[in-house]
Order: C-alpha cells, then sequence, then structure tokens
C-alpha cells in the first residue's frame, strides 16, 4: 500500500510544478491531495487542519516535505478524519481514500479553440482563457452614451461661432490685466 502512496505523493508532488522532481511536495499540492483525495470533507478535516498539520511535519525553514514526513503527516489527518480507529487502521483507511486518484483538472484554465466565442442579439458570452464570462452588450454605461450620440440634441447648441468668440473674450480679457495673473 505504501508504494501505490509514494506513487501518489509524487504525481500531486510534481503537478503544476515543473522544475520538481517529485520527491518533495509544497504546502499547496499537499493541499490539492487532501482535497482531491476526500481526506479533507471541511467538516472532520479542514483546510486550517491541513495547513497546520504540514506546517508541523515540515522541517522549521522548509517549504516542501519529504514522503517520509508525508506519511507522518498522513497518519496526523487519519487520526483526525477517523476518530475511534487505531492509528494504523486510521492511516490504512486514508491510503484507501488516495488509492488510484490522481491531481483534479476541473476548474482549471485552458485556452479555448478559436471560434468558440457565442454571440447573440442582446448578450454576448465571452470566453477569456477558459473563464466563461457573460456580459451584457453594450454595457449600460455604453448604451447610454450611444443613445445620447444616436439622438438628435434636446437643447439647440450654440453656434461655433458664438464660442469661438467667447474663448477670444476670455484670452483677451485676461491679456488686459496682466498683474493680476502673475
Amino acid at each position: 500500500m505504501a508504494s501505490e502512496a509514494e506513487r501518489i505523493f509524487q504525481r500531486f508532488a510534481v503537478f503544476g510544478e515543473s522544475s520538481s522532481s517529485g520527491t518533495e511536495m509544497n504546502n499547496k499540492n499537499f493541499s490539492k491531495l487532501c482535497k482531491d483525495c476526500g481526506i479533507m470533507d471541511n467538516k472532520t478535516v479542514t483546510s486550517t487542519d491541513v495547513d497546520i498539520v504540514f506546517s508541523k511535519v515540515k522541517a522549521k525553514n522548509a517549504r516542501t516535505i519529504t514522503f517520509q514526513q508525508f506519511q507522518e503527516a498522513m497518519k496526523e489527518l487519519g487520526q483526525k478524519q477517523f476518530k475511534g480507529k487505531s492509528p494504523d487502521e486510521a492511516l490504512e483507511n486514508i491510503y484507501r481514500l488516495m488509492e488510484g486518484k490522481d491531481p483534479a483538472t476541473t476548474g482549471v484554465t485552458a485556452f479555448p479553440s478559436p471560434g468558440h466565442h457565442t454571440l447573440s442579439n442582446s448578450r454576448r458570452t465571452l470566453h477569456l482563457i477558459g473563464q466563461k464570462t457573460s456580459m451584457t452588450w453594450p454595457p449600460p454605461c455604453l448604451q447610454l452614451h450611444l443613445h445620447l450620440c444616436l439622438l438628435p440634441p434636446l437643447v439647440p447648441t450654440p453656434p461655433l461661432a458664438h464660442v469661438i468668440s467667447s474663448t477670444q473674450h476670455a484670452a483677451v480679457s485676461s491679456r488686459s490685466h496682466p498683474r493680476q495673473f502673475r
């Protein structure tokens, strides 16, 4: 059973870590293993419990654990998960939970296939690097702007000559009192 546990340890240790050799596992992958294998059930064993056990078994300044430290962690989590059972029985039950499991890839971001966007008249569905987001198109702020641009103005705009003469008047009056603006 330990050899199967060691293979599972290695598969989770290298998951998402291109530089990992599979001999050591970080806290993120340890938590993933506990979650994917059903060890962390958020009732008897929570994510906080998993983090505490990881910190307890790792070396003082290390960020990873070895397979031997992993076995110690599984013993502790087994005693917490299977209260009332002997430590060996609890560890055996933990290993049964782990049997045949691989790192789950559901919810992992993946690139969409070309032409995978779905469009409709009033709603647009966007796939941004695998994350499906639905939004109203055009957005409300742009809808208001588009409607204002397309509608005739409610208030007549002043003639362009009037606007130019007002700005020229302001420029002339500022030059007529140079001491005020220094």
